[in-house]
């Protein structure tokens, strides 16, 4: 079984580190119902989806009272079962005296048996909004593995809007109108064109390696998935 006093541990943490990172909206709509899956490439910023939600509810005038948040890439969950989900929800009341909590589980197809606590979850009416991005999750299986109860949506590197959001580029009529926006705004598009997307990569000086390697990393996957087909 899983330390309840480092999972205690691990959850207070994930709070401070949520709070601090710079959000950059997503044009995703998630209105209208409780339970959410994001799948998509790996590095597509789904995680960072639940981030935004989490900061939006905090500004809202939510509280972690109402709401958890856990990564199962976290290296000290090691360990972690699918019978140790049910200790995820002990020590938010145990921390806050509260239940019910809103759930965001972040790469949960880590933990084999996941999808059994998913679907009871959903039949309980909690809130909870999942991701995850192994083969199983990206292809239609996923409706058949949740049973329906989820929303499913495919989360794919920035639009070249989001791209220019996060880069605090202006894309309005008058700035375009311009010579120097003009010109900006097309030396972006060339930008945006010729590397794409993904949100890890849009701020770095030297995006190869980085593109590199994501694309070996997809190619060993491809190549295993095809393999035991």
């Amino acid at each position: 079984m899983i330390d309840k006093t480092l999972l205690k541990q691990i959850l207070l943490d994930n709070r401070k580190e949520i709070e601090s990172y710079k959000i950059v909206h997503r044009d995703i709509v998630t209105e209208g119902f409780n339970c959410y899956v994001f799948v998509g490439v790996r590095r597509a910023g789904k995680s960072f989806v639940l981030y935004e939600k989490m900061q939006q509810l905090l500004r809202e005038g939510h509280s972690w009272d109402e709401m958890l948040y856990l990564s199962f890439e976290d290296e000290r969950l090691v360990g972690f079962t699918h019978e140790d989900f049910n200790a995820i929800l002990e020590c938010h009341i145990e921390m806050t005296g509260k239940d019910n909590p809103m759930l965001f589980l972040d790469e949960i197809h880590n933990i084999s048996g996941w999808e059994k606590f998913a679907r009871r979850m959903a039949d309980n009416k909690k809130t909870i909004w999942i991701t995850g991005s192994n083969a199983k999750m990206l292809s239609k299986e996923i409706m058949t593995t949740l049973g329906g109860r989820y929303i499913p949506i495919e989360v794919y590197p920035f639009s070249f809007k989001e791209f220019l959001r996060s880069r605090n580029i202006p894309y309005d009529v008058e700035t375009l109108m311009s010579t120097t926006g003009k010109s900006l705004f097309l030396r972006e598009y060339a930008e945006y064109m010729n590397w794409g997307g993904l949100p890890e990569s849009v701020h770095l000086p030297v995006k190869r390696s980085c593109l590199s390697f994501l694309c070996i990393r997809k190619f060993i996957w491809v190549t295993f998935v095809q393999e035991i087909k």
